[in-house]
């Protein structure tokens, strides 16, 4: 069930929690009555009675529970084996350490968002726990946010310092790269996309990150009719832009030839010494790993590569 907790519907959730509660109540027991006024006052069963039950009668109907219905609301629930076995699956799924903190790398990162673009806040780490904020009902621990800071700063989605023993970042910032992912609705796991694509979309500069924004089909607009060392100096640029969207060790290898490119630039480079650091940039490209943008990027540089002098 671990991988597919995701999948559950919100309200299979809630009665698989609300399952947990009966269990409790009758303190494990099968056929041990629990009523629907034990359960309204459980601090985890934060909703009406109303609400409660028609969880249980599709829990009843499910074969989860012996659902007794009463005139006037007064129902009970009596916990059958299916149930206490349903129960067992569910939080046993929800407390794999692995998937759940695999899963809060995202949450936390859009949590960050929605509280620094949305609100204009200065989040802390502590400011997660406290926000209420849980794994299927289950709360995140001290470690669960800070091994996800730790490996969100590491794969440069957030940065910040962190303390005496402790790498995670107190008062994270996102990087562009973190803004690039939530903003496209990507997870920070997943793979870079490997194919191109053709069609041609303006790129668009979020703010003074230099990311490029928006959907897959992204490209650097770019023009060759000026002198080619002006739209050298332009590609160039165009490449800083892109940077924060490619993985890190292409990124590397790429910033590394684009800034000898411009040294090259600066000392008034013949166009056969561009011709060959260009060249290197779209080999660098052609790995995996570069994803669609890296792709498109590649491209580019090729149409650059053809505008250049002899």
């Amino acid at each position: 069930m671990a991988n597919s907790l995701r999948q559950l519907p919100h309200a299979d959730v809630r009665r698989y929690q609300l399952l947990g509660v009966i269990i409790e109540i009758g303190g494990g027991v099968t056929g041990q009555p629990v009523s629907v006024f034990e359960l309204a006052d459980h601090a985890g069963v934060p909703y009406e009675r109303d609400t409660i039950n028609e969880d249980m009668k599709i829990l009843g109907q499910r074969g989860l529970i012996l659902y007794d219905q009463r005139f006037g609301g007064a129902s009970s629930a009596f916990m059958k084996g299916p149930g206490v076995d349903a129960w067992e699956a569910f939080n046993g799924a929800r407390s794999a350490v692995i998937e759940r903190r695999i899963d809060l790398r995202d949450v936390y990162l859009r949590w960050l968002y929605e509280e620094i673009e949305v609100h204009d806040r200065y989040p802390t780490r502590d400011d997660f726990l406290k926000s209420g904020l849980t794994y299927f009902g289950l709360p995140y621990t001290e470690q669960d946010v800070s091994k996800a800071a730790t490996w969100l700063r590491e794969g440069r989605f957030i940065e910040g310092q962190g303390t005496w023993g402790d790498d995670s970042p107190i008062h994270p910032t996102l990087t562009a790269k973190g803004l690039f992912t939530v903003e496209n609705n990507r997870s920070v796991s997943d793979p870079a996309p490997s194919s191109a694509v053709t069609n041609t979309y303006t790129a668009h500069i979020h703010g003074s990150a230099n990311v490029v924004q928006g959907g897959e089909n992204v490209q650097q607009t770019l023009t060759n009719n000026a002198e080619w060392a002006v739209e050298a100096t332009k590609m160039a640029d165009a490449v800083d832009q892109s940077l924060p969207a490619l993985g890190e060790e292409i990124q590397r290898e790429v910033a590394a030839a684009n800034e000898e490119l411009r040294g090259e630039l600066a000392s008034e480079s013949e166009p056969g010494r561009v011709r060959g650091i260009v060249k290197s940039m779209i080999n660098s490209l052609g790995k995996g790993g570069a994803g669609a943008l890296g792709g498109i990027l590649a491209t580019q540089l090729g149409t650059f590569l053809l505008s250049l002098p002899a």
